[in-house]
């Protein structure tokens, strides 16, 4: 799964043939890391899994990145991620032809203006960035052209923008809707007219047209009547060149309003099937005649089905009914019930890719109507995260209300533990690999173990009351034989875990505590177990770390510094200590005299180890 940088990794995709033979690398550029992979997806983002038209690769975003993973090939899995937003990405869309990706962030700092990056699909590098949008890009999407897209902004903005990716610049901007209605929330763009789009909110929209000579944007308002919707969703069905031309709009209350495309008139309002939670997304698919077309809906409590749509004149007046393409053609995970976020056709539709709130993604099939989850990730901070010791296959991630062990080999989620209510906050792996050592907010660890039946976790055994507040830390000693825990009431505990029999001959496990130790003042960040297993150290926000001697439990030594360090670990030896401050600076700490060393500014870190590689040599790793 290892990442290559080089333009062959791309892939043989037409599009980029004219491309490659420009490119130059540099030889003077630092070495970077090669990206493995990227266990994560932001469900959270309205159509933000995009499938790119040549169907190879799925575009999606990771936090502040935008991640490029192929799904068909020799090289099944490969992801590349594009950096350079500064804030978490917050819109997507790819052009129709492939060649660009287009992404927004929201600002950490109010009134400030939020960047459009727009990357070329070839290179995988940035060829535009400007700042229009106050604090948020809500929605981007291209045009039929790929020479054409729209941004809108966020509530606090209200902009509409039109950008060339020609001349690389924004060519208008324009107030999307007047002040006495709500901020328009969606846009979507015409399958064959590059010059026609719309965009809705809360019971007012427009459909506007766009003059490339002039670059003159001129709209006419959707004519709602009496009804009173929020917009969450819509499409233009003139993909097959049909006349009239619609407009589908889904709404919260889980109706769908059909619009004629021309005049903005509000044709109908389909009441039945309802959808309770609201639609969030509507695909339109094709037509199956004149009158009739065929659209994906999704909701939101997480059902995905196909239903046709077929819009009659009688009695001079238009009727619409929808129902299932066939009985068979809706499905929701009973699991999860999370609201739809993204739909994506594959190629000409007959595939597609769906992604939920809850960050789970899934592959379709339209005939015959099938599912396939493709992916399960986290939408809630990850506290903590370890491997299992002497591979790198097992992973196990501390989260609100979970704790997970994800098979890296295949990418996927192999064991869940549910505690409802609680939020994991630290975690180890025994180095056998047979138990997990979780700590939680209220102060309790709880041991997990691996049910040999099924695909969860179970309770082995738990120490209550191990911390009057979260346990922040733990780390095992080589042979899993002692625990040591730090808590945000600024203990730190060293635990003796022991096997035992009870009187009935079971198997006892439980766990002794033999040092209870309190000579810092903050919330324990770090703990770290030397080579030897016979002396410890513990990072606190007070300002110091301490080196403790697990036999005697005695206090060794203290370091200080002039703010709260967030990590420490051990050197190449464990005569050395190396620590991480508030302030960005990494400190070299000798133990025998107690002196810093040397210090280093370093920006803002979260986190350290050393690296032994085969050379004896060491490498200092930081995590911004």
């Amino acid at each position: 799964m290892e990442n290559n940088n080089s333009l062959e990794a791309y892939g043989t995709d037409p599009i980029c043939q004219d491309a490659r033979k420009g490119e130059t690398s540099s030889d003077d550029e630092l070495p970077k890391l090669k990206l493995r992979h990227v266990l994560g997806f932001n469900g959270k983002i309205f159509n933000g899994l995009v499938v790119h038209p040549l169907g190879r690769h799925v575009i999606y975003a990771v936090g502040r990145h935008v991640i490029i993973e192929e799904i068909i090939g020799p090289c099944k899995g490969r992801q590349e991620m594009l950096v350079g937003h500064l804030g978490v990405v917050t819109a997507l869309a790819v052009s129709t032809d492939g060649k660009f990706i287009v992404s927004g962030q929201m600002n950490a700092i109010r009134e400030s203006r939020s960047p459009v990056i727009v990357w070329d699909w070839c290179t995988r590098k940035k060829i535009l960035e400007h700042e229009m949008h106050r604090e948020t890009t809500s929605v981007l999407v291209f045009t039929s052209s790929s020479r054409y897209f729209v941004s809108l902004g966020g509530p606090d903005d209200g902009s509409l923008g039109i950008w060339d990716t020609t001349e690389r610049r924004p060519l208008v901007s324009q107030s999307a809707q007047v002040k006495r209605v709500g901020p328009a929330t969606v846009v979507c763009a015409s399958y064959v007219n590059s010059s026609k789009f719309v965009s809705v909110g809360e019971s007012y929209g427009r459909i506007w047209n766009f003059d490339h000579d002039t670059s003159n944007l001129t709209y006419s308002e959707l004519v709602f009547g009496s009804s009173a919707r929020k917009v969450t969703c819509a499409e233009i069905g003139d993909k097959d060149n049909s006349e009239p031309i619609y407009i589908f709009c889904g709404t919260s209350s889980g109706t769908v309003l059909v619009f004629h495309g021309d005049s903005g008139v509000l044709i109908s309002e389909i009441l039945s099937p309802s959808f309770p939670l609201g639609i969030t997304v509507l695909t339109y698919t094709r037509m199956v005649d004149d009158n009739t077309y065929c659209i994906l809906v999704g909701t939101g409590e997480g059902k995905v089905a196909h239903y046709k749509i077929r819009i009659e004149f009688k009695n001079n007046k238009n009727t619409c009914k929808m129902e299932l393409y066939s009985p068979q053609s809706i499905w929701q995970d009973p699991q999860t019930c999370s609201s739809v976020t993204s739909i994506s056709k594959l190629g000409a539709g007959s595939q597609f890719y769906v992604g939920v709130y809850q960050s789970h993604m899934y592959r379709f099939t339209l005939i015959p109507w099938g599912s396939q989850l493709v992916r399960t990730c986290s939408n809630t901070p990850i506290n903590d995260a370890a491997f299992a010791r002497g591979t790198d296959d097992l992973l196990v991630t501390a989260e609100p209300e979970k704790v997970r062990v994800f098979n890296l080999k295949v990418m996927l989620e192999a064991r869940r533990y549910v505690r409802t209510g609680r939020e994991c906050t630290s975690l180890c792996v025994r180095h056998d690999g047979t138990h997990i050592m979780t700590g939680w907010d209220g102060g309790d660890i709880l041991v997990l173990g691996f049910e040999p039946k099924g695909l969860g976790l179970h309770v082995a055994y738990r120490i209550d009351s191990a911390h009057r507040q979260a346990v922040g830390c733990m780390a095992l000693t080589s042979c899993s034989d002692k625990l040591v825990t730090g808590g945000r009431d600024s203990f730190v505990s060293v635990w003796q875990l022991v096997e035992d029999l009870d009187t009935r001959g079971c198997r006892l496990r439980q766990a002794l505590r033999t040092f209870h130790l309190v000579d810092q003042k903050g919330p324990i960040t770090q703990i770290k177990i030397a080579a030897d297993d016979k002396t410890c150290v513990a990072s606190s926000l007070d300002g110091t770390a301490v080196s403790y001697d697990l036999i005697s439990g005695l206090r060794i030594h203290t370091f200080p510094w002039s703010c709260g360090l967030s990590c420490v670990t051990f050197g190449q030896v464990d005569l050395q200590l190396v620590t991480c401050s508030n302030d960005g600076h990494i400190q070299w700490w000798d133990v025998s005299n107690k002196r810093i060393s040397c210090y280093s500014p370093s920006g803002s870190l979260a986190f350290i180890f050393w690296k032994h590689s085969s050379t004896k040599a060491s490498l200092l790793i930081a995590w911004l």
